[in-house]
């Protein structure tokens, strides 16, 4: 099982295996949360919907490039 986060039409989802659970604070920030702790979080203007998937979606090839660059 595994979180993904669509974060808007234009941007590739992100994808969390390790994630179990999602939780929106007061403030409507996402948090994506594993048995071990926080996984990631996004500002309430950052994402759009968070779902369980059972195999995670695929990282775009484009946006492996960008990682390894920083």
């Amino acid at each position: 099982m595994a979180i993904t986060v669509n974060k808007h039409p234009d941007l590739d989802d992100d994808s969390y295996s390790d994630g179990t659970n999602w939780v929106i604070d007061d403030d409507g920030r996402l948090h994506v949360v594993s048995a071990t702790g926080n996984l990631a979080s996004y500002n309430a203007n950052q994402w759009a919907s968070a779902k369980r998937v059972e195999v995670p979606v695929p990282i775009a090839p484009n946006k492996i490039q960008v990682m390894l660059s920083v």
